[in-house]
């Protein structure tokens, strides 16, 4: 789901009401550019097909394509189409969205299964992102041992909405979950991302 704040008060709020008020990166000593965070007061953000969990960012879908209500299907791809193909006609737009429909009753699952893989292997989608993974907690054995040189590393901590203030972006958390993600097919998906802290 994506969100558009109008202010960073709108950022700072939400932060404050959902994440906790310091954050932890645990780091090695022995990598240059770890040191970066303390030495030259940089972070990085790493892109989301250099991160070492598959699924981050990219998790599976369990595709659920009951009840579809093709109306609003229909209404979302004129929208996309539009959007993406300005320059088509009214009845161009018509034959397309008719085509996309057709193409997606005919096996809906397959049709977004394949469109997911199509869009997951497609690096350019991701490459305006970047990820700068924190821990919620200083005391994280796992965290220690992964990231942390196995308690030979340093932990370094920033506060929340700071850290968001001077990065000019938005906080969360990350849910690690074995199972695929249910996503109803032009339905609500409100909520389809819950929260976990590390």
């Amino acid at each position: 789901m994506m969100k558009i704040y109008k202010s960073f008060e709108e950022v700072e709020k939400e932060i404050k009401e959902q994440t906790p008020p310091i954050i932890y990166k645990y780091r090695t000593w022995e990598n240059d550019f770890h040191k970066k965070i303390l030495t030259e007061n940089e972070v990085w953000f790493a892109h989301p097909h250099t991160l070492n969990d598959p699924y981050d960012i990219r998790p599976p879908y369990n595709f659920i394509t009951e009840n579809i209500d093709w109306d609003l299907a229909s209404q979302k791809i004129l929208d996309a189409i539009s959007f993406f193909e300005p320059h088509l006609s009214k009845e161009e737009l018509s034959i397309q969205v008719e085509k996309r429909i057709s193409e997606i009753k005919e096996s809906p699952i397959s049709y977004f299964q394949k469109n997911r893989k199509d869009y997951l292997l497609e690096s350019s989608h991701y490459d305006s992102l970047g990820v700068f993974s924190c821990c919620s907690s200083f005391k994280n054995e796992a965290m220690w041992a992964h990231y942390g040189n196995n308690h030979n590393g340093f932990a370094i901590g920033f506060k929340t909405v700071e850290l968001a203030r001077t990065l000019n972006c938005t906080l969360g958390y990350v849910d690690y979950n074995d199972k695929p993600i249910d996503y109803y097919v032009f339905g609500n998906n409100e909520g389809l991302l819950k929260s976990e802290i590390c």
